[in-house]
């Protein structure tokens, strides 16, 4: 038999037992994101790909990949060979570089572009085994290291811009950024908590000044064939744009003339904007 609440205190406790707390969705979504976490959240009309993951906690959702070693040896092999790529480009300092190769050229012969490839062959072999001792490489990615799409990008015209750049004091590699955005840009169904920050953090791979603006580059070892390079755009524009936001913040709103991925499966420039 239920008894009378004549004073109120059944409904009270009940009241203070069903009681939620309001921001429940602000307590479950990080405040701090990398850039491939936030880019679909970001940017979801450009990078449909990236926008189909709406979980609530992107730091603790499960990979549905395995890692490479249980993947098996061709996975295993390529990550040590993309992870190689881009550990060189991190260290390939442009007009530095560009002075080595052309110092290196007069002992090759015969002259010409053929020298130049030979001397910027030899200049990577130096800078991997460089990096080999200091354990910056390990020996694994130096075993599957393939320099052939760094030649390529050492002979082509962006690399001689950014070396240009470079010569000026103009160009900057691995920059490194951490940038405060609204929460509802990210989580639109937070309500007021929307308008607290959220940091996102991340590196851009290359960006230096030319006259008319910056221009930002960011390298891709995907495995892709002539002919898809809009598959790269699309799967990467998102992140080029947020890559340019982090830029604007770090130049002190120095204008950005293009965003470029360069891919090294290619060996060519593509443009996102």
């Amino acid at each position: 038999e239920t008894r009378p609440d004549s004073t109120g205190l059944y409904s009270e406790i009940d009241q203070a037992l069903s009681w939620r707390y309001p921001y429940q969705g602000a307590a479950q979504a990080p405040a701090k994101l990398s850039v491939t976490q936030a880019r679909g959240r970001l940017y979801p009309e450009e990078d449909p790909e990236s926008a189909k993951a709406r979980w609530l906690n992107p730091l603790i959702r499960p990979s549905a990949e395995p890692p490479a070693f249980i993947a098996g040896p061709a996975a295993e092999a390529s990550l040590a060979r993309g992870t190689a790529l881009h550990k060189l480009l991190s260290q390939i300092e442009p007009a530095k570089a560009l002075k080595s190769i052309g110092q290196r050229r007069e002992s090759f012969a015969p002259a010409g572009e053929e020298a130049y490839g030979k001397a910027a062959a030899a200049y990577l072999e130096e800078l991997a085994e460089g990096l080999l001792s200091k354990r910056f490489l390990t020996p694994r990615e130096k075993e599957y290291l393939d320099t052939g799409p760094l030649l390529r990008y050492l002979s082509g015209p962006l690399f001689l811009r950014a070396a240009a750049a470079d010569a000026r004091g103009l160009c900057q590699r691995e920059a490194s950024f951490t940038i405060s955005i609204p929460a509802r840009r990210l989580y639109p169904d937070l309500g007021a908590a929307g308008e607290d920050p959220v940091m996102i953090q991340g590196a851009i791979d290359l960006f230096f000044e030319e006259e008319e603006g910056l221009v930002l580059v960011d390298y891709k070892t995907d495995r892709v064939r002539p002919g898809e390079e809009e598959r790269l755009v699309r799967d990467y524009r998102g992140q080029l744009l947020l890559y340019g936001e982090a830029l604007l913040a770090l130049s002190g709103g120095k204008p950005i003339k293009e965003l470029l991925i360069y891919s090294l499966a290619l060996g060519k420039t593509i443009p996102v904007i």
